[in-house]
């Protein structure tokens, strides 16, 4: 388990899953379906579940660890096997983003509970808002400081922002001034247009 970062969550510890005990309980959820629309709607329901904890809990990225498929809603042992695969179609549709180290199998998964593109956008009303156009931010000033505590994107992890970021620069509306590697990244500089 990750524990370094407070974006990383067991999900059980701290989100309440509502739909858990309509949908979670029954054992035909947790074993993989054979039949391929049956598992398109076993994939589906699943998805909300694990989307609809997350964003209640503001969780970002999702670790298959042991103390992770122990809690809930995954705290049946059958699931163990199906929810990488459950993962693997989020990713497909674009719900989800394995973090692959280079030298192991993918455990580490961003959620898209909002899409980069959406905490794009939010990120760009706000500095509209603002009247940022045409100044250069940095990642503390937009991510975490007081004045953005109110902002749904306050404490948006590096994993999550950078994805934003890259989504309004590659549509001409910022500029991430990168800067030499192992410097702080909460020093970078975002110009916005």
């Amino acid at each position: 388990m990750l524990s370094v970062s407070p974006y990383t969550s067991t999900m059980g510890r701290r989100a309440k899953c509502k739909s858990f005990t309509s949908f979670g309980q029954s054992a035909s959820h947790d074993v993989r379906q054979t039949h391929q629309q049956t598992w398109l709607k076993q994939c589906e329901l699943w998805t909300s579940l694990i989307l609809d904890s997350a964003a209640e809990a503001r969780i970002f990225e999702l670790e298959l660890s042991s103390e992770v498929l122990a809690a809930a809603p995954f705290c049946n042992a059958n699931i163990n096997n199906t929810l990488k695969a459950i993962i693997d179609e989020m990713t497909f549709a674009g719900q989800a983003e394995w973090l692959v180290d280079k030298k192991s199998e993918a455990t580490r998964c961003l959620l898209f509970w909002r899409k980069p593109a959406e905490w794009a956008d939010l990120i760009y009303a706000h500095v509209e808002v603002t009247g940022q156009t045409g100044s250069i931010v940095t990642v503390y000033e937009l991510f975490h400081a007081d004045d953005a505590s109110s902002c749904e994107f306050y404490q948006l992890p590096e994993a999550m922002w950078r994805r934003a970021i890259g989504v309004l620069e590659k549509s001409g509306r910022a500029r991430l001034f990168d800067s030499e590697e192992g410097s702080n990244c909460m020093e970078l500089g975002i110009k916005f247009f």
